[in-house]
């Protein structure tokens, strides 16, 4: 792989190592915009185009990113698979069943537990807070495939 600085003229024909920490590598930063974009891309439920299309490829960079970076970063990431189901939720919200299961997965996604699978626990109420736990990284992504899987399925339905 070919290790790209993040001026470079043409980063979209470029692969970018991402290497050491937020404050040695500026690809870091770059990385959370990147992040940061697709969680306001999620954030607009009335067009479902946006959230629909992209569920396999929204999950597979949830799944890439979940243990990786700052604490901003793993909760921005976090709040990306919240705001998927949510706006799975808003588009299927007259179907019969699926609407009841994304619900009880949207309160899953709400819950402590989550937040763990990206070494993540709220400080204050309303979340804008986070300490690093100390969890196993094998249980943390299982549960985590787990929803994500299961949003991917009921995306399909």
């Amino acid at each position: 792989m070919y290790y790209v600085p993040s001026n470079s003229p043409i980063p979209s024909q470029t692969l970018a190592v991402v290497t050491g920490s937020e404050s040695e590598d500026s690809t870091w930063n770059d990385l959370g915009t990147l992040v940061k974009l697709l969680a306001a891309s999620l954030f607009n439920v009335r067009a479902p185009v946006q959230s629909q299309v992209l569920v396999p490829e929204t999950c597979h960079s949830i799944a890439m990113l979940a243990l990786m970076g700052s604490e901003h970063v793993r909760g921005t990431v976090a709040g990306i698979m919240t705001n998927l189901i949510q706006a799975l939720l808003a588009s299927r919200i007259d179907d019969s069943e699926v609407p009841d299961r994304l619900k009880a997965l949207l309160m899953r996604c709400c819950g402590p537990e989550v937040l763990c699978c990206f070494r993540l626990m709220r400080i204050t109420p309303d979340g804008n807070e986070y300490r690093v736990v100390s969890v196993s990284e094998i249980d943390s992504i299982e549960t985590m495939c787990d929803i994500l899987l299961e949003a991917i399925v009921l995306g399909a339905h």
